[in-house]
């Protein structure tokens, strides 16, 4: 029975620490919040343009090595006898 009531106690305790902390989070300023939020979405979008950069840089880099393989590869080319 005790331990019924301390269990029971222990959710209620942990169903009121949620509750304040969401209040808390909902009492901020909309501003902050929509700050935050501005700064992770340009942030993630300068990550997305650099890496989009690097991919177009490193598709050429393989076509160029695709081409120079094949030229290799061909009768008379560069190493064969």
């Amino acid at each position: 029975m005790i331990v019924a009531l301390l269990r029971m106690e222990i959710r209620l305790m942990t169903t009121e620490d949620h509750q304040k902390s969401k209040r808390n989070f909902l009492a901020q300023p909309e501003t902050l919040k929509s700050r935050d939020l501005l700064s992770l979405y340009d942030s993630a979008r300068d990550q997305l343009d650099e890496l989009q950069t690097e991919n177009v840089r490193l598709q050429r880099l393989v076509a160029e090595l695709l081409l120079k393989n094949q030229r290799l590869r061909k009768p008379g080319g560069i190493g064969e006898p």
